[in-house]
């Protein structure tokens, strides 16, 4: 787990998924259950990380990644909500409408 962190720090994330998938096959139930966590955890932190650093970019592509993972509701509304900042910050006014359409239509 330690090199799907250091793989999320560096940005490389089909590397991230690999290291991730081949620990998910070797885990038993409870250690698949906490190697999610532990991955969606990295995820969070690195996102949080970017944000705060001012890196939009880098930020958006870990927060759109972190919407593939399996969240919490109020993850994915937390989540869905720092992603549309970083589209209007970003200037991706497509990409902005259409995830504010889809917040919409889920209340």
């Amino acid at each position: 787990m330690r090199a799907v962190e250091l793989n999320i720090k560096a940005g490389d994330y089909a590397e991230s998924d690999r290291i991730f998938a081949q620990a998910l096959a070797l885990g038993n139930t409870q250690e698949k259950f906490e190697i999610k966590m532990h991955r969606k955890n990295y995820y969070l932190k690195q996102g949080k990380e970017l944000v705060s650093k001012d890196k939009r970019n880098n930020a958006k592509l870990i927060y759109e990644k972190l919407l593939t993972l399996e969240l919490a509701m109020n993850e994915k509304k937390e989540a869905q909500n720092v992603l549309l900042e970083l589209y209007k910050r970003l200037g991706n006014i497509r990409d902005y409408y259409n995830l504010k359409g889809k917040i919409d239509s889920l209340k």
